[in-house]
């Protein structure tokens, strides 16, 4: 008969199990740089108004500032690709 208080035999894990670490509707992903998406994540939520007030903005003064907008992010990704 085996005893109820043995030790768990070597090679066993206990069960895996999910922790929340992060804040719901944020993403954390390390990187070898030392960034992570959780910053990319509160950057883009807090740079929205300010990107919406100046593309309002240059709007009004006669530049097609969404097409602007786009090129710049096409630009972006572009040369983040490149680095991979």
């Amino acid at each position: 008969m085996a005893d109820q208080t043995e030790k768990p035999k070597l090679g066993t894990r206990p069960p895996l199990g999910l922790k929340r670490t992060v804040e719901t509707g944020k993403v954390k992903q390390s990187f070898s740089h030392g960034r992570s998406n959780t910053v990319v994540v509160e950057v883009k939520k807090r740079s929205a108004p300010i990107i919406e007030d100046w593309v309002r903005e240059a709007s009004a003064k006669g530049v097609d500032a969404k097409a602007a907008l786009d090129e710049f992010h096409a630009e972006i990704k572009k040369v983040s690709a490149e680095k991979r």
